[in-house]
């Protein structure tokens, strides 16, 4: 069991309000700010190339996203990506730097038209 407010602590520990709250405390709140959370634990810059591809972010809002933060590096590299990179005769950093470099083409493509979103890539992943 919870203890009465954790979910509400837990909401705002979240990564996504901690950015809102540094980028708001950085811009002095001149600018608008607002931060969708479209990731999905578990889920790897192969799925996130999906929700680019497939449209599955403006979804989320309405227009187009000013910037996509990939933060999906710890789950990159997963038992599937190993398995991944076995079955196609590549090494593991090989299969990752080609999983990676397919969301960023993705990304930096999306827009219709417009100014691509700036890409920020978070690698996370500090080894085992």
């Amino acid at each position: 069991r919870f203890r009465q407010g954790h979910e509400e602590r837990s909401k705002t520990c979240a990564c996504p309000d901690r950015l809102k709250y540094i980028l708001n405390k950085m811009l002095e709140f001149k600018v608008p700010l607002e931060i969708f959370n479209i990731g999905s634990g578990g889920t790897d810059s192969q799925i996130g190339k999906q929700l680019i591809n497939f449209d599955l972010i403006t979804k989320s809002f309405s227009g187009s996203p000013d910037i996509i933060i990939n933060a999906y590096s710890t789950n990159d590299i997963h038992i599937t990506a190993m398995n991944s990179a076995t079955a196609n005769n590549k090494t593991l950093t090989d299969a990752v730097f080609d999983m990676q470099q397919s969301f960023v083409r993705s990304a930096l493509s999306y827009g219709y038209g417009k100014e691509p979103p700036l890409l920020i890539f978070v690698d996370g992943y500090l080894g085992n």
